[in-house]
Order: C-alpha cells, then structure tokens, then sequence
C-alpha cells in the first residue's frame, strides 16, 4: 500500500510538472512556483527555504519563490489530540486542562494552539502536523530521483540539483526538531538578558518534545500594526532604532541571530520588542564576524582595497580569482550603489549585486552569510514599514565603526599590528642571507625556474585528445577503404559468398567508430 501511494505521488508529481512545462526546460520561473503550488505544503515549504539561499539558486528563481505563501487548513482536532498523546505519553488534559482545539496559527509544517498548563500558565503550543516529517522527506527523495531525468530550464545549468537537495533536506531536518529551536530560544535570552527592550518567550521543558514545544504565550501587537501602536503611544523611531541596534548586536557581538525576522516572528508587548519562533537561527564564528565587521569598516570609510579583501577572506575560493579584476569590479559596484547615496541604500539590490560579482569571480559566500543577508532583508522591510527613515545599511556600518573603535578591539588591532611589525622584522633581517644563497646557486648553475600554466596544460591536453581523435578516423578511413576492395575484388578467402577478411576490416572499424562517437558524447 505505501509503494502504491508513493507511486501515486510520483505520477501526480510528473503530471503537475508536465503540465506546467517544467520537464521541457523553463524559460520563466513562475511556472516552476505555480507547480509547486499545485503540489501543496511540502513544495511550498521547499520553495520558501530555497527563497532563503541565493547562493544556491538564481535571482530569478529566489524572487519568485518569495511570493510563495501557506495556505494551509488547520488539522482535526482529533490528530492534534493523538499527536500531542502520542508523543507526551499522557492524556491531553492531564497536561493541559485547558486547550483551545481551535488553531492561532497554522503553517505547512506545524500549527499553534492557546492552551494551559495544570500550574494555571497560559502557553502557546507548536505542534508538528502529523506525518510532515515523513512526507516533505519523501518529496525530497522523489525529487532526488526526478532530477536525473528531467532539466529544469536554465535552473540546472547554474547550480548542482543534488547539492541543493541535500542542504534542502538538513534544513528541514533542523527546522522539523523542537527540542532544537527550544534550545535556540534559551541561548538567545541568555544573549539578551540584560538588553532590557529585548525578550523572547519562556520554554517549558517538561511537555517540549522533538514535535512539540510548549512555550510562554505573549499577548502582544505585531510590529506591522501600525494603528494599534500608535493607539497605544509606542513611539515608532524608538522602537526601530532599538529593534536595528540589537539585530546588530545579535550578529557581531552574539554570532548568533534570528535569520527569519519577518513581521509576524515580532512583537511588542509591556514595552518590549519580543521574537518569537526560532525555528531560524543564524550562527557566525568569531573569524567571519570579524571579516564582515571589515567590509562594514570598508564601506564606511571608501576603502575598496579593505572592502576586497574582507570578500576575499569571508568567501571560499572554487578557481583561482583574479584579484585586479574583483578590486575593478568592487570599485565600480561602490561607486553605483554605495558611493552616490550611502543613506538611501538598498539592501536587496546591494546583497544582489555582491552575490554576482562573487559568483562571477569564483567566490562562495557561506551559507551563515547568505542567511545574514536574508536576514538584512527581512529586517530592512520591517523598519520601513514601523520607520521610513531608520537606514539598515547607515546603522549596520556605525554599528561596525564603534565595534572597531571599542577598547578591547583597538586592543587587538594595536596587538595584530605589532606581531605583523615583528614578523615582518624578522623575515627582513633574513632577507640578506636569503639573497646570498639565490647568487651562489645561479653562479654554481645548480639554479632552475619552474613555471606552471594551468590554461596552457589544458589547452595542451585538448590539442593532444583533437590529434588522437584524428588519427583515429584516418585508421577508420583506412580500414573502411581497405576492406571495400577487399570485399569487390575478392583477394582473399571467402565465407557465405563474402571475404572474410574484408568483413574483419568493415567489424574492426564499426567498434573504432562506436569508441570514437562515445569519447566525444562523453567530453561534450
């Protein structure tokens, strides 16, 4: 019964594809959302995390995949009932004699309902959809099996489909475990425990499980509701400037943020600003925040030079990079966007344009910075709907500045310059004896100079391979010709009326032919 449904599911998934012309090649990406669409919450999660990663798909795809939204049906009462039983070991009320079967939220993967504990605390309750785990799994490994056979559009000419699927999968894999964002919410209010415009809701740990999470339930205003903010006197500049200040925090002193800040993951609530759901979690090391707090310094003060070098140590290095045309190119992506009107930047266009150059010049931008920049994003929409005029990208690079300009890091900078002034010393003073011996070796003749050519040894190998393979169809020629008048003049011995050695020839160049046609398919 389960190898028939996954059958099933297989046919309606190549139905919807082929409905959609996504095994045809795709020539606009909305086709590939709407079939994901058709196929229901499981694609449409896929999307949504793929819309986080532009350094795994291309800016079209990710654009598209942004507008995709839940449009989920709560589960019965009766499997939310089963699935909170099954997985406590414990009847419903004598954990929560009060719940409200009615749903607050609900979402592809998870729903949330209002409930109480025996202890008399009102808590919200995230509940796994039952089987979500399983069938978003499942889709996966359909998909993995899909992809060998079908080319979706220019989308596989750009990036490695199993790659993407395998990160995919550890997503969902992180995302899908409570016991994990239970554990993202502690350490996130140890961060923040003396930011005291800062909070996050309370964990109970003795009804959280893998699927279940029960948390404190705060009664606040969304931070897009403008009108009841207002209404109640919250001044709108101030709470922004403070919601911007610690998301700044949050990444350079923290190394760990919340890497989905929309407006429904914010409230304000008894005069604080309050994350909820940390599903999405960011983490960057001390190295990487150091990088980005160069480039940062970089953009502030129109260093190009600080700014390619912060890329080039925060990226990873696929090929060789040519440094002289990344400056050029930094240059010139600072003078158009960041130059002309630093307060009025864009950080959707910016984190855009910085993906291209770095994909162009053969640098990888790890996956911890590509979730920071969807997190800027995020961030960025949020603060111009609250506050128009709060600038992400002024308030990231002063954020920066005073980073660099606090005690313990001009400690450190002063530290970095001496030992740098030290080795640079002590490699001089050998710089000499160095010199001596170079002279002495080209005087002896024991001197030799061994220059490598990475394009050249390629070019080199492809002329040698085009040789061979004409040689190859000279041999075949011949063959061909030599066993054509062996077979019209009959020279030799014959079998069933022809010659036989003729027919050795004509076989021979068959199999040359047949290994000649399968070295070509197989460079191109």
């Amino acid at each position: 019964m389960k190898r028939e449904r996954k059958r099933d599911r297989v046919r309606q998934i190549i139905a919807v594809f082929i409905k959609h012309g996504v095994t045809k090649g795709l020539k606009d990406p909305a086709n590939l959302r709407r079939a994901f669409e058709e196929l229901g919450p499981t694609f449409v999660k896929i999307g949504q995390v793929l819309s986080t990663r532009p350094d795994i798909i291309p800016p079209a795809y990710q654009k598209e995949f942004q507008k995709l939204q839940d449009t989920v049906e709560p589960e019965s009462f009766e499997k939310i009932r089963a699935a909170i039983e099954s997985s406590l070991h414990r009847p419903l009320e004598s954990v929560f004699p009060v719940f409200d079967p009615k749903a607050i939220a609900a979402a592809s993967l998870a729903e949330v309902h209002r409930a109480t504990l025996t202890g008399g605390e009102d808590v919200a309750v995230k509940i796994q959809r039952p089987n979500a785990k399983k069938t978003i799994l499942n889709d996966i490994a359909i998909l993995r099996l899909l992809s060998r056979f079908f080319k979706i559009g220019p989308l596989f000419d750009v990036v490695n489909v199993q790659d993407v699927l395998n990160e995919l999968e550890k997503n969902i894999q992180l995302e899908l475990d409570f016991l994990k964002e239970a554990q993202n919410i502690r350490q996130f209010s140890r961060n923040n425990r003396d930011v005291r415009c800062i909070s996050a809701p309370g964990v109970y740990d003795a009804c959280t499980t893998e699927t279940i999470l029960v948390m404190q339930y705060i009664e606040g205003i969304k931070i897009k509701d403008i009108a009841t903010l207002d209404a109640q006197g919250y001044d709108r500049q101030d709470i922004g400037v403070k919601l911007a200040n610690n998301y700044m925090k949050q990444i350079f002193e923290d190394g760990f943020f919340h890497a989905d800040p929309h407006p429904g993951n914010i409230l304000v609530s008894g005069g604080q600003i309050v994350y909820v759901d940390f599903g999405l979690m960011g983490t960057l090391d001390k190295w990487t925040r150091k990088r980005l707090n160069d480039l940062f310094r970089g953009i502030a003060a129109n260093d190009v030079d600080m700014m390619t070098e912060a890329i080039m140590r925060l990226g990873i290095q696929k090929s060789a990079v040519d440094i002289e045309r990344l400056h050029d190119e930094i240059a010139l992506f600072y003078e158009k966007y960041i130059a002309a009107s630093f307060d009025a930047l864009n950080i959707a266009e910016l984190s855009k344009e910085m993906f291209r150059i770095c994909r162009k010049n053969g640098i990888v931008i790890p996956k911890e910075v590509t979730m920071l920049g969807k997190g800027l994003l995020t961030m960025e929409s949020v603060l111009a709907s609250i506050s128009p005029e709060i600038n992400m990208m002024t308030i990231s690079a002063n954020y920066g500045v005073r980073q660099f300009l606090h005690g313990e890091n001009v400690r450190q900078q002063v530290a970095e310059i001496l030992r740098n002034a030290y080795q640079s010393g002590s490699l001089g003073v050998k710089i000499p004896a160095k010199l001596f011996r170079l002279v002495d070796k080209m005087q002896a003749g024991g001197f030799t100079i061994k220059v490598r050519d990475p394009e050249r040894d390629r070019f080199l190998h492809r002329v040698d391979r085009m040789v061979n393979r004409a040689i190859l169809c000279v041999l075949i020629s011949a063959l061909l010709i030599g066993a054509s008048i062996l077979l019209h003049t009959g020279a030799t011995g014959r079998w069933n009326g022809f010659s036989w050695l003729g027919m050795a020839g004509y076989g021979c160049a068959a199999v040359l032919g047949i290994f000649l046609l399968i070295g070509i398919l197989r460079s191109n």
